[in-house]
């Protein structure tokens, strides 16, 4: 349970400093890839967050 907790909080992680660093780029230069890019950052970001919330209830109510 432990792994998979850390692991989806690294990608919530790792998708919001990615989105954090490719949407600045998007303003002067936009192009398919770095939306697409920051698009996926985003979901990931949001579905590690959402499988953290969801692993730190089943723990609570394990415990």
């Amino acid at each position: 349970m432990k792994i998979a907790f850390y692991a989806a909080f690294a990608t919530m992680v790792l998708g919001a400093i990615t989105v954090i660093l490719t949407v600045p780029a998007l303003f002067p230069d936009p192009s398919a890839l770095k939306e697409g890019l920051a698009i996926w950052a985003g979901t990931a970001s949001l579905a590690g967050f959402a499988v953290v919330k969801l692993l730190k209830n089943a723990t609570l109510k394990e415990g």
